[in-house]
C-alpha cells in the first residue's frame, strides 16, 4: 500500500549488474517518482565488499549529494552480509584496507542512511555487530547509531495502515 517501506534486493545476480543499473534506479524511478521509504539490501548488492559495492555506494553518494530532488525519499542502505571476516558464498573476507575503505564510503554516504542487518540465519546479529566493531574504523558510538537507524517514518505502523 501507499506509504509502505520498500526493501529492494537490487543486484540482479547475473554478472551484468553495473553502474547503468544504479543510474536506471536513480534516473527512472527515484528522481521522477513520488516520495518513498527505500531500503537497499546488502548496500545495493548481493553482499561482500566488491568493486560493485564500491561503485553502487559511489553512485548513490554522488546522486544524493548532487540531486536535491532525491531528498523527498528516505533511502537506507542495509549493511547485512557486507563486512565479512570469513569467506561466504562467492565473497571473500574483507582485508583491513577494505574495512577502512568501507568505513570511509559509509561516512561519505552519511551514517544516518546506513541500517544494521545480518542476513540471518546466515549471520548471527551479535557476532556480526562484534565483527563490524572490531574491524571497521567507525567508533563504537557510530556503530550504535547505525544499529538504531531505519525507524519507519512517522505515522507508519508495523502490520497496519497509517492512522
Amino acid at each position: 500500500g501507499e506509504g509502505m517501506p520498500v526493501i529492494l534486493h537490487f543486484d540482479n545476480q547475473t554478472g551484468t549488474f553495473d553502474a547503468a543499473d544504479a543510474d536506471l534506479l536513480i534516473d527512472s524511478v527515484l528522481t521522477p517518482g513520488g516520495a518513498m521509504e527505500l531500503y537497499l539490501a546488502h548496500l545495493g548488492t548481493s553482499g561482500g565488499y566488491t568493486h560493485v559495492t564500491r561503485m553502487i555506494l559511489r553512485r548513490f553518494t554522488e546522486a544524493l549529494n548532487d540531486r536535491p530532488a532525491l531528498a523527498k525519499h528516505r533511502i537506507f542502505f542495509d549493511i547485512s552480509a557486507v563486512g565479512l571476516t570469513e569467506p561466504s558464498e562467492q565473497f571473500a573476507p574483507l582485508t583491513p584496507e577494505d574495512f577502512a575503505d568501507l568505513s570511509g564510503q559509509l561516512t561519505d554516504l552519511g551514517l544516518g542512511k546506513v541500517v544494521f542487518g545480518t542476513d540471518y540465519p546466515v549471520f548471527n546479529s551479535t557476532a556480526y555487530l562484534t565483527a563490524l566493531e572490531l574491524n571497521m574504523t567507525l567508533t563504537r558510538d557510530e556503530l550504535i547509531g547505525v544499529a538504531g537507524n531505519g525507524v519507519p517514518a512517522k505515522g507508519a505502523t508495523a502490520g497496519g495502515p497509517k492512522k
